[in-house]
């Protein structure tokens, strides 16, 4: 029962970390930082802000997750990232922390597999067992349910919600709400049926 950090990375005095966490070369953990049990952080990772991360979450090289959110209103409020357990962060996922416009957090649940150059805008809300594919980017206030599958070169506009199961085709644009278990697709996205593969899941 050990910590595993290697020594080019730079983990402040005061982060708290959980038992059997690796960290990588040249990772940054800063002050306020919660890791929970078992988690993996790889090389050149930064973790910042009040992030608080569960156990068994895996981080990629390049990611960048609690940084302040790209928000013109943002003015250094204390506002955070919450991440559950068991989740995948491939490279250069970026996630960044809420605002006092919405309550303060950016969350993601347990179970999901993040792929390359995710983006999560702040105040995203995401459920559990979610896939959401390369180069996805979610903008601020979006909120998605469980079990959702986003495919890859898709674009999530502001204050949209995505319901439970829904599976959502590769380079949309999403700019309105879709209803739990649908399939959506294409550029302003438009309903294309039941998800009959997620209901049955």
């Amino acid at each position: 029962m050990s910590i595993n950090i290697h020594p080019t990375a730079i983990i402040s005095d005061t982060a708290q970390i959980d038992t059997d966490v690796s960290i990588g070369p040249y990772s940054v953990i800063g002050p306020h930082v919660i890791i929970g049990k078992e988690c993996e952080i790889k090389s050149h990772v930064v973790i910042e802000g009040n992030t608080t991360i569960g156990e068994k979450n895996r981080f990629f090289q390049f990611c960048s997750i609690g940084a302040e959110p790209q928000d013109y209103t943002y003015k250094g409020e204390p506002t955070r990232v919450e991440i559950g357990n068991g989740n995948t962060f491939r490279e250069s996922v970026t996630v960044n922390c809420g605002t006092l416009k919405q309550d303060g957090i950016t969350k993601i649940g347990d179970n999901s597999l993040i792929m390359a150059y995710v983006h999560f805008g702040h105040d995203t809300i995401m459920g559990n067992n979610c896939t959401i594919a390369n180069s996805v980017n979610l903008g601020g206030h979006v909120t998605i349910g469980d079990q959702v599958i986003i495919s890859g070169n898709t674009g999530v506009k502001q204050f949209v919600t995505i319901g439970t199961g829904v599976f959502i085709g590769g380079q949309s644009g999403i700019d309105r709400d879709v209803p739990s278990f649908c399939i959506a697709l294409g550029n302003r996205s438009r309903l294309k049926g039941v998800n009959i593969i997620g209901l049955k899941r």
